[in-house]
Order: C-alpha cells, then sequence, then structure tokens
C-alpha cells in the first residue's frame, strides 16, 4: 500500500435497532453483525471508518440500539480510528426533533456530515498523521432532488493534494428504478464514492474512479433474499493517486432461503429444502425460510401440514405464500397471474408517497398475510416501534 494511501472501510445501512417480523432475536442478529463490522475495523488496522447512512432502523431506536452503538464505536476511539457518517432516510427526522446520530456526535464518538448545510466537507486526521478530506450529504428525498443537486454543486472537488471521499444516501439511475441522481450529477474528482440505500452490493465509475454501494449488513427484505449476491458485505479501501476495493463477507449474518415449491414435485422438492437447511445448520443459527407454494385448493390444508410438520424446529421462523392454481383448459392457471409482476414495495411507495410509511405497510402485509406465530401481537410491536410507543 503506497505511503500516501488511506485505509477506509466503509459500511452501509446497519439499521441498529431493526426487529424483522417482530422477532428479537432478528434486532440481536443486527448487534451481532454490527459487532462483527467493528471487529473487521480493528483487525484490519483501518485509517477511518464511514457509514453512508441508515446507522439507526429509525429516528427513535430502543436504547438497547444506542448502548451497542456505544460500546462498539468505542472500541474505535480507544484506538484512534475515527468515524464518519451521514443520516439515510430511517434515521434522518422527518419534524423537528434532534436526530439520535447527534448523541453519539455528542459523546465524541463519531462526526456527522451534512447535518446542516454549513457542514459539509471535513478534514479528517488520522491517527498516523496523513489527512483525508470527506464530503457528504444526509438523505434527500426525490421531492427534494433540485435542493440536492444545487447542493452538491458545492462540493466541486478542491485542488488539494490529499485523498478525498464523496458521502452520499442516495439512488442512482443506473442502479435503481426510482432514484434521485445520474451519475452525471455527481461533481468529478472524489477519490472514492461512498454511496448508501441501496441494500445489495453495486459497483459503478465515476471519472475512473470507484462508486460503491455496500449494501446492508443483513437481510431486510425477502426481495433482498431473492436477489442475494453471495451474501453481505463490507468494504476496505485503499484510497490514494489510485484506489482500490476489497469486499469483505460478513460471517455472523443469519441465513434466509427463498425458495419455491409446486404441488406436483412437493414432496421431493420439500426433502431438498430440509436438506439444505440442514446443511445450514451445522454451523450456523436456525435460518429463516420464505416459502413459496403453488398447489390447489383441494391440498392447501395437506401442503402446509406437511411444511409445519418439516419446518417448524428447524427454522427460526418461516413466511409461507400459498398461490391456489385452478384448472383451465390449458392445464393450470394461478389465480395471481394478472399482478404477479407488481414490486409490491414500489407500489406502496407510490401510493404514500413516503419511504418509511412503504416499508411499513409492506412489513405489515407481510406478517398478516403469512403463516407465523401471534401475527396481530408482532404487527402491534411494528407499529409502535415505528411510531416510537414502545415500552
Amino acid at each position: 500500500m503506497p505511503g500516501s494511501s488511506i485505509h477506509v472501510l466503509h459500511v452501509s445501512d446497519t439499521h441498529l435497532g431493526y426487529r424483522q417480523y417482530g422477532l428479537y432475536e432478528r434486532e440481536q442478529d443486527i448487534y451481532n453483525v454490527f459487532r462483527e463490522v467493528i471487529d473487521n475495523a480493528v483487525r484490519e488496522h483501518v485509517d477511518l471508518v464511514i457509514h453512508t447512512g441508515d446507522f439507526f432502523d429509525s429516528v427513535r431506536p430502543p436504547s438497547q440500539a444506542i448502548l451497542v452503538a456505544i460500546e462498539e464505536l468505542r472500541r474505535l476511539r480507544e484506538r484512534g480510528i475515527p468515524f464518519v457518517a451521514i443520516m439515510g432516510d430511517h434515521d434522518t427526522p422527518r419534524r423537528r426533533v434532534a436526530p439520535p446520530l447527534l448523541i453519539l456526535e455528542r459523546l465524541g464518538l463519531l462526526r456527522i456530515i451534512g447535518l446542516k448545510n454549513d457542514v459539509l466537507r471535513l478534514t479528517i486526521r488520522t491517527r498516523s498523521g496523513r489527512e483525508v478530506l470527506v464530503a457528504g450529504l444526509r438523505s434527500h428525498r426525490r421531492n427534494e432532488a433540485a435542493k440536492l443537486r444545487m447542493l452538491l454543486a458545492r462540493l466541486r472537488k478542491p485542488d488539494e493534494d490529499k485523498p478525498s471521499i464523496l458521502m452520499l444516501h442516495q439512488c442512482i439511475s443506473r442502479v435503481c428504478p426510482q432514484y434521485e441522481l445520474d451519475l452525471t450529477h455527481l461533481p468529478q474528482g472524489y477519490s472514492y464514492y461512498a454511496l448508501g440505500h441501496l441494500h445489495v452490493y453495486k459497483e459503478l465509475k465515476v471519472g475512473g474512479r470507484p462508486l460503491i454501494y455496500p449494501g446492508a449488513v443483513d437481510y431486510m427484505r425477502v426481495d433482498e433474499v431473492r436477489s442475494d449476491g453471495g451474501g453481505r458485505f463490507i468494504v476496505l479501501a485503499d484510497i490514494g493517486s489510485e484506489t482500490t476495493v476489497q469486499r469483505i463477507k460478513l460471517r455472523r449474518v443469519r441465513p434466509q432461503i427463498y425458495y419455491e415449491l409446486d404441488e406436483a414435485q412437493f414432496q421431493s422438492k420439500l426433502a431438498e429444502l430440509v436438506a439444505s437447511i440442514r446443511r445450514l445448520r451445522v454451523n450456523g443459527a436456525k435460518p429463516i425460510v420464505h416459502l413459496k407454494v403453488r398447489g390447489s385448493e383441494h391440498n392447501r390444508k395437506r401442503i402446509i401440514s406437511s411444511i409445519e410438520r418439516e419446518l417448524g424446529g428447524l427454522a427460526l421462523y418461516y413466511r409461507l405464500q400459498y398461490e391456489t392454481m385452478k384448472p383451465s383448459l390449458l392445464g393450470s392457471r394461478r389465480i395471481s397471474d394478472e399482478v404477479a409482476s407488481i414490486d409490491k414495495f414500489e407500489l406502496l411507495k407510490e401510493l404514500l408517497r413516503d419511504e418509511g410509511l412503504a416499508r411499513l405497510a409492506e412489513e405489515l402485509i407481510d406478517i398478516l398475510s403469512v403463516k407465523g406465530q401471534n401475527p396481530v401481537n408482532e404487527a402491534v410491536k411494528v407499529i409502535d416501534k415505528f411510531y416510537g410507543l414502545e415500552g
């Protein structure tokens, strides 16, 4: 590594405090993966850690989320490793209340960029004495796109002979169907473009320099399981006159499986699924299983009973979507053919015009429409958490 380069760990979308499907174990999973992120930073002797938004899952995170953040960030401070963050859509308040990241900044555990429009750049001196320019903005919604582009124009790379990073929590047109920016809107000249918001790993180029979405540190939605690119990642970047990046796979992520079964091959496919789950459990915790079954209404109870019997003790939680097939002159046809291609989350965003509410609605639909324990109680817990009413 050249003497003038800066060794940086890039993490995003940790969503501390998130409790998937109302499960206590899933909240603890997120904390455990965050501890693994900090372990990596310490082991790799990085000069700097950057976080590109959605540090917390909510503007009112549970007390344990704040405690875990304090404990882990102290480990970095004790070793002289700075931590710089921007706010994502989940931890940016909708009203005039203090964001939870501000607590961590007041404790001297991190620095926030872009909280106010007059603090868009910081020069960070690392423990080795080298300096890095870090610029960034908080998350902006699509209806704020004009303001976002105006602020980006203020972040044109100054002529400084030091490594530089631009941090954003936005969607780019090349990777998201709903986006706020094109690559052409990004100022040229930064050594590394660190992005968050997208939950899967993506790598692009801006003027020959890397633009990286590391993705979320854990699986937050079923579509992330379906489009899994080999795991969940953080990124190590050596940033200087030349910038190189390395993906680091996170090992403490609870496995999640998406599986489809048809009635015609039900028994053999179910046996395959059970074998896969048992292999996963050899080295890890019980997985979460997302199961889509296509079958007749006549055999529905028998199929669901078989699944409950086989998966009940093997999975931490399973979500069962049963798609009823009905006879037709051409064989079997799905009742839900006409809506099969609709992206539920994107539809909810369009209807509600608020990504946070869309995510809440999607989670409530998932909880109330699949097999699970106490779905109404789980739904109430999710609503209480979203509005900060939990006791």
